[in-house]
C-alpha cells in the first residue's frame, strides 16, 4: 500500500528533482533538491499512450515560471516518464513573440539592430503562423518531432508532407525555456519549443542542498534549506516580496 501512495504522490501531486551539475548557476546548485508542484500545470495521465489525454485540467505556464520538463528532443525513449527530466525559466508563451539573435538569444524586444535579429511566434494550438527563412528550420523541426508531420527545409522554403507552405496550424501549444546562466546552452537554443504536455510541473521550492565537493559531515548548505523559487526573476532564488 505504502509503494502505491509513493508512486500515486510522484505522479500526480509532487515530485523531488536533483539538480546535478553547476550548470544552472547562479539560480541552482549542483545539489539543489527540487520540489516540483505536478499538478501546477494540470493532472498527468501516465496511461495516455493507450488512453485518453496527456493531461487534464490543463492550465498554461506563465512567463516567469521556473519549470520542470521532458526533454523534447529525445526520441528514443517510449513513453513521456523514460524521457530525460530538465529544468528551465519559462520565457515565452503560446502566442508570444520573441526576438532572436544570430546564436538564438532571446530578448522581448527589438533591440536597434534591425538586421540581425529576428522574430519568432511561440506556436499556440490551432494558430496560424507566418513561415519565413528565418524560421523555417525551428518550424520544421517541431512539426517532425511532436506535430507527426514530415517536414524538410529546401532553399529557405519549409515543405510540409511534400507541399511549401507559407503558413502553418499547431496542434499543440509550446514554451520557449531558458536559462539563468545564458552560457549554458541546454535550453530552447539547442532542442527549440517545449510542448505543453512536456512540462512536469513548476518548481516551488529548494527543499535541501548537497555540496559534494565538501566531507560528508560538512555538505550540507544550510543557506539553501527551503528557498522559494521567485516567478519573474530569472536569476533569483528566493521571493522577498
Amino acid at each position: 500500500m505504502s509503494i502505491v501512495v509513493v508512486l500515486f504522490v510522484h505522479t500526480f501531486v509532487a515530485r523531488l528533482m536533483v539538480v546535478p551539475q553547476e550548470g544552472e548557476r547562479p539560480v541552482f546548485h549542483g545539489g539543489d533538491r527540487l520540489l516540483i508542484s505536478c499538478m501546477s500545470y494540470g493532472i498527468n495521465n501516465p496511461l495516455h499512450q493507450w488512453v485518453g489525454e496527456p493531461e487534464y485540467a490543463s492550465t498554461p505556464a506563465s512567463v516567469g515560471h521556473w519549470v520542470a520538463f521532458h526533454n523534447p528532443i529525445d526520441t528514443l525513449a517510449e513513453s513521456l516518464s523514460e524521457k530525460e527530466n530538465f529544468i528551465g525559466y519559462c520565457f515565452a508563451a503560446p502566442g508570444d513573440t520573441i526576438w532572436l539573435n544570430t546564436e538564438g538569444k532571446a530578448s522581448r524586444k527589438l533591440n536597434p539592430c534591425l538586421g540581425c535579429m529576428w522574430p519568432l511566434v511561440i506556436p499556440s494550438k490551432g494558430t496560424k503562423v507566418d513561415v519565413s527563412w528565418w524560421n523555417a528550420q525551428i518550424y520544421g523541426n517541431t512539426i517532425n518531432i511532436h506535430e507527426q508531420g514530415k517536414a524538410q527545409v529546401i532553399d529557405g522554403a519549409l515543405y510540409v508532407n511534400g507541399v511549401v507552405v507559407n503558413t502553418y496550424c499547431f496542434q499543440n501549444d509550446y514554451y520557449w525555456m531558458t536559462m539563468g546562466n545564458e552560457h549554458n546552452h541546454n535550453d530552447s537554443r539547442v532542442f527549440g519549443f517545449v510542448p505543453d504536455n512536456y512540462l512536469i510541473g513548476r518548481i516551488c521550492y529548494v527543499l535541501y542542498s548537497i555540496d559534494r565537493t565538501r566531507p560528508l559531515m560538512q555538505s550540507l548548505r544550510y543557506e539553501r534549506i527551503g528557498l522559494e523559487v521567485a516567478s519573474g526573476c530569472p536569476k533569483c532564488v528566493r521571493n522577498d516580496e
